[in-house]
């Protein structure tokens, strides 16, 4: 675990940097990441990849990606460079889990993006109970500029959810699913051709605690799905996690 006492500013990364190729899997197992990631940590805030304060989903191991705020600062998340631009159909899939939801607190939080220059997918987190949503995630995706395309339904703390997402850069069209049903779909006029990043954490003084697990990034033109155990690097037992 890592607490900044000062502000990490996301630059260009490092000459000395490898950037590793499509496909993209950290499973946050070991110590450390598995991958090369950038760290952006305001003061007091916290993100730990080696994090066991829950349960991992079904074939996650034992570790779990954890971030969080102290709740004036913004910044807390871990991003992956691929190290160029990618033209083409773009998946990701990550898992997320939240809890100890500060009630008190309604305004949005992002949780993920695929960004180049700007975020060509994105994912909020919110506490909205004036709007009868309570705990949600909303989706949305970039063309000649940002489009939130819509919202889950009413999300439960301390359950992993699965999360997958597509920008077909080649195609021009996104989707949003969750848990394996698609919620929301269609065409991008404008379709963006530079996705470099996979950033996960908060991103907004948001006092939520939010778990990641099992991330992954393909662009073979087909759903990456639940995590099969028996096919994960972490040689679990066989099953399937929704």
């Amino acid at each position: 675990m890592r607490m900044k006492v000062a502000v990490w500013l996301l630059v260009c990364a490092a000459p000395s940097i490898s950037f590793a190729a499509l496909p993209f899997s950290e499973s946050f197992e070991g110590t450390g990441y598995e991958n090369t990631w950038t760290e952006t940590i305001d003061a007091g805030n916290t993100v730990d990849e080696d994090s066991t304060a829950v349960s991992p989903p079904t074939c996650g191991g034992s570790h779990v990606l954890y971030t969080d705020t102290g709740g004036t600062n913004a910044q807390a998340f871990t991003l992956w460079d691929n190290g160029a631009g990618n033209n083409g159909d773009n998946r990701i899939r990550f898992y997320i889990k939240f809890n100890n939801v500060n009630t008190g607190d309604t305004a949005t939080m992002e949780v993920f993006r695929l960004q180049g220059t700007v975020r060509n997918l994105y994912i909020n987190f919110r506490y909205n109970p004036a709007g009868g949503l309570n705990r949600h995630l909303s989706f949305g995706y970039y063309s000649s500029g940002e489009v939130t395309v819509g919202t889950s339904s009413p999300l439960n703390e301390d359950q992993w959810y699965r999360v997958e997402a597509r920008y077909d850069s080649t195609n021009a069209l996104y989707e949003f699913l969750l848990d394996g049903v698609s919620l929301f779909s269609g065409s991008i006029a404008t379709p963006r051709t530079d996705s470099r990043y996979y950033r996960l954490g908060h991103s907004g003084a948001r006092t939520h605690n939010i778990y990641f697990d099992l991330a992954k990034w393909t662009t073979t033109g087909s759903w990456i799905g639940a995590e099969t155990c028996a096919a994960s690097s972490k040689g679990l037992s066989l099953g399937v996690y929704p």
